[in-house]
């Protein structure tokens, strides 16, 4: 079965989503979910596609940053296209 929550992110890179994705076990069952860097690409979307006036979008952010900053292939990340552009890092001086 295959379920896509979000077809308008999905759909930029269904292959890549899937080659990149990881399996991890609930309660038994191995299921693939989305890489540490599809889902922060995703989590950035997600508060772009509302205008960033959501709070808890900046925290999913942050908890995932956080959690698994040392897990991330940053390099790879920050080179990766996207769409038709590559991402654009924001930071502060």
């Amino acid at each position: 079965m295959t379920i896509f929550a979000n077809a308008g992110l999905a759909s930029r890179d269904v292959e890549g989503f899937w080659q990149r994705a990881i399996r991890v076990d609930v309660e038994g069952v191995l299921v693939k979910v989305l890489s540490l860097e599809d889902q922060l690409i995703h989590l950035c979307a997600h508060a772009h596609y509302h205008s960033y006036t959501q709070p808890n979008c900046f925290s999913d952010i942050a908890f995932i940053v956080r959690d698994h900053a040392a897990q991330f292939d940053w390099e790879r990340l920050r080179s990766r296209p996207y769409g038709s552009k590559r991402l654009k890092w924001i930071c502060p001086s």
